[in-house]
């Protein structure tokens, strides 16, 4: 795998990629295109041997988690991801895995167990993963309540999991903005974490100015 990913190698991609994404391997510098294209050549190949080997690169664990996104049988896809998830060392890893997992829309009652287990873990990507879940597949009026619960219960003290949970809070806002207003204030969040959400909001084209305004006046001093 690593001579073909060689004609991809960008040094001056590879510096910021490094900079930008804390905890991943060493950087090549590929473009995600590129390795999605890879991705989606070793799932036409059947070659899920790939998984199984140790990744020396930043590249190759993308590879790997693209891989598993490409997977339409909805049973394997749940047992690569659980087996993936507590290996996500990195913001990069963890969202474009849960972004481009496409099967989750048509499996929600599979893939829900899948936040049952992690929603409850002290490791920082493992909490993202669930967060980003929630904010990708399950943000909706269905899940309102179940959203808040995970909100109030998980573990928050580390950045990557205060971030998602200040995306989280900004989609629910536009998604569901009576309910979300209602509780804001008595989420069991850091104040941090609450006016990272509220920035989210503030600067959210798809909020209006009215609303905005209220915002403003809610950030905590």
């Amino acid at each position: 795998m690593l001579e073909e990913l060689k004609p991809f190698i960008n040094e001056k991609n590879s510096v910021f990629s490094n900079k930008l994404i804390p905890g991943c391997k060493p950087c090549m510098g590929a473009y995600t295109k590129d390795l999605k294209r890879i991705a989606k050549e070793l799932i036409s190949n059947n070659r899920l041997d790939f998984l199984d080997c140790n990744h020396e690169y930043h590249e190759e664990d993308m590879i790997h988690i693209f891989m598993i996104t490409y997977i339409k049988d909805a049973d394997l896809a749940y047992k690569l991801v659980d087996e993936v998830v507590p290996k996500i060392s990195n913001w990069a890893m963890c969202d474009q895995l849960v972004c481009n997992l496409k099967i989750v829309k048509r499996n929600k009652d599979i893939f829900i167990s899948l936040l049952e287990k992690y929603k409850g873990s002290k490791k920082e990507y493992e909490v993202r993963f669930v967060l980003i879940m929630l904010l990708s597949h399950y943000c909706d009026d269905e899940h309102f309540d179940y959203i808040v619960d995970i909100i109030n219960s998980c573990y928050k003290d580390a950045y990557y999991i205060k971030m998602a949970l200040a995306w989280l809070l900004c989609d629910m806002m536009i998604k569901n903005k009576e309910k979300i207003m209602a509780i804001m204030d008595k989420l069991n969040i850091d104040d941090w974490t609450y006016n990272k959400a509220i920035q989210k909001m503030i600067e959210s084209y798809r909020i209006n100015e009215e609303d905005k305004i209220i915002l403003r006046l809610k950030k905590r001093r």
